[in-house]
């Protein structure tokens, strides 16, 4: 082969190439994987798991005596709140029973502390033992209908929470992945049912 024809062979596949990349760009995606990937209403889940709902309704007879004096507590504030509203400021009274209120008001905000932050964590503590459950009930479902993964349905944000607390709000809808997701691929009963078979 000459030289001026290896220069013309060299021409020619380089308009064969820019014209496959030319075709390409009009061409149709590759196609998904057939396998298709579900979603699953965790909140549902949760909610509708029977073990779920009795270790949490334990939960709140347990606490339901914490719960009502707190109550009380907050009730006697409000009161020692309405007198010193009326007495006259500087008098040993006034003083007695602003120091009473003061004392007590920071009793109340301390044990307030306590209390929810033990209630928060067996809450968590229910949590993490349900939540395996739910994934061994969800990979048996995604197992029988060839599913190649299977991802959380994030509930709706309700418009009065997105109303009081806009950075709040923000902060939820930043940290979801899933924009949208076609009711087809629902398969939160099946979930559900797979979790009361296993219960």
């Amino acid at each position: 082969m000459t030289h001026r024809h290896r220069l013309l062979f060299a021409a020619g596949a380089l308009c064969a190439g820019a014209g496959l990349l030319l075709a390409g760009q009009d061409a149709a995606p590759a196609p998904l994987s057939a396998a298709p990937v579900a979603f699953v209403d965790m909140d549902r889940c949760i909610q509708e798991h029977a073990p779920f709902r009795a270790e949490v309704d334990k939960l709140r007879q347990d606490f339901e005596g914490v719960l009502k004096s707190f109550e009380e507590r907050k009730q006697k504030l409000a009161e020692l709140e309405t007198e010193l509203s009326v007495l006259e400021r500087g008098s040993a009274e006034y003083v007695a029973k602003s120091y009473q209120y003061d004392t007590e008001k920071v009793l109340y905000e301390r044990d307030n502390t306590y209390q929810s932050d033990r209630l928060n964590a067996q809450r968590i503590q229910i949590f993490l033992r349900t939540y395996p459950r739910i994934q061994a009930a969800a990979a048996a479902v995604g197992a029988r209908l060839g599913c190649a993964a299977m991802v959380t349905m994030p509930p709706p944000l309700d418009p009065q929470e997105i109303q009081a607390d806009p950075m709040g709000a923000y902060n939820k809808l930043q940290s979801r992945s899933l924009l949208w997701a076609s009711a087809a691929y629902d398969v939160t009963q099946q979930v559900v049912e797979e979790l009361r078979k296993s219960s």
